[in-house]
């Protein structure tokens, strides 16, 4: 192979000149505007193909596909459309629909136990209340007043702004309730008068409800009585409230009272029973013209249960027995034949027979000391009980009762 890229052997080619421009092969010129049959000159502008290579077709135009135009098309109105959604949601989060005024009607609202403002704001708006529940976060949020969202049902209006709910819902006047007082000293059958009298709850359902014990979660001790553990306090009655569920709150008033008290042990130290204090105090309560007396009270029906021959004699377990109240009984009256008869029988009654307040209950675990055997409420009217240790000055404390009474 030589210097120049031929083969050793093989001789170079010899070009071929072109023929001068506008003349024929044979050296003639050819007329302007013709062109002789044999010559084949491109058209101006255009390069002939080199020799020996056969002319490449052109090729055809690709058609270009519309499906990229289309698809970014596509992509602009979903990036647009959730650009616009994305915005309406912050829109509706930072200035969510929110009524004017303080609305029209009325509505009962409940807010039940560890509901949280979501919660709440929920259901305000499934009533109609608000007219969007982030309205009424957002506006709990800004005062700060999710502690002011307490259980209980409310009386509120359809269609308010979420600030004028939130103020209903913090007062207590838009609170709908019912508040019903046990006094201490009451049997069961006034407690039962006082719910039916005070509530929607009939004498049937009270029934109903304490012949399944095990609803009311009695303590252990009570056996199958509920006499006495039906606490005497205020309750707070929400609309809808069961039998049940009122007769369980007021025994949970008791079993959390005597919890605290340590009913159950300082009840062994005085030798009885958990039960046997309660009846006891409850003995107390009704027997008591004031708070005072009750440690004297208790003293003296430790006094008498310590001497096996005699009996408590207790006019407030006959009244009990024969379902009357008073303040002495009669000899009719002691003649009643009920193991709640204390002139009959001895030792305590087999139950309570009222239900003992806090300070009943505490006399009962400690009573006074003294030697009292007897003691008169010589004046009802002002609640003087007096006590003695001998049996002479008690028919005197009788005598002085009667003189009290005949000049009633």
């Amino acid at each position: 192979m030589s210097d120049f890229g031929f083969w050793d052997d093989e001789p170079p080619r010899r070009s071929r000149q072109a023929p001068p421009r506008g003349r024929g092969r044979r050296g003639r010129q050819a007329p302007r505007g013709h062109r002789s049959a044999g010559s084949r000159q491109p058209p101006r502008g255009r390069r002939p193909p080199p020799r020996g290579r056969q002319r490449s077709r052109p090729r055809p135009r690709r058609r270009r596909s519309a499906a990229p135009a289309f698809a970014i098309v596509i992509l602009v109105i979903i990036l647009g459309g959730g650009g616009w959604l994305g915005f309406s949601y912050l829109n509706e989060y930072l200035n969510p629909p929110d009524y004017s005024g303080q609305g029209t009607g009325e509505v009962e609202v409940v807010i039940a136990k560890d509901e949280t403002a979501t919660d709440v704001a929920v259901t305000l708006e499934e009533a109609g209340v608000v007219q969007s529940s982030r309205a009424f976060v957002n506006e709990v949020k800004a005062q700060d007043a999710s502690t002011r969202l307490t259980p209980g049902t409310y009386k509120l209006r359809k269609q308010m702004s979420a600030a004028a709910a939130l103020k209903l819902l913090s007062s207590p006047a838009s609170r709908v309730e019912t508040r019903l007082t046990i006094k201490e000293g009451w049997r069961a059958t006034q407690i039962f008068a006082a719910i039916t009298d005070k509530t929607d709850i009939s004498l049937d359902e009270l029934k109903e409800a304490v012949r399944d014990r095990e609803s009311l979660d009695l303590p252990s001790y009570a056996g199958n009585r509920y006499e006495g553990f039906l606490y005497p306090a205020t309750y707070t009655i929400e609309p809808k409230t069961t039998a049940r569920q009122l007769l369980k709150a007021m025994v949970d008033k008791y079993k959390a009272t005597t919890s605290e008290m340590n009913l159950e042990a300082r009840a062994q130290r005085v030798g009885l029973t958990p039960r046997e204090a309660l009846v006891v105090a409850s003995i107390v309560q009704a027997e008591a013209g004031r708070h005072s007396d009750m440690p004297k009270i208790a003293r003296v029906i430790y006094n008498r249960l310590k001497n096996n021959n005699d009996k408590l004699q207790m006019d407030s377990t006959v009244f009990y027995a024969l379902n009357k109240y008073g303040i002495s009984a009669t000899h009719q009256d002691l003649q009643a034949s009920s193991r709640y008869n204390t002139y009959m029988y001895r030792g305590l009654p087999p139950g309570a027979i009222s239900s003992p307040g806090e300070d009943a209950l505490e006399a009962a675990l400690v009573p006074a000391r003294g030697t009292w055997y007897y003691f008169v409420t010589t004046d009802p009217k002002r609640g003087i009980t007096e006590f003695t240790d001998n049996e002479v000055e008690f028919e005197r404390l009788v005598a002085k009762l009667r003189r009290n009474q005949g000049a009633g």
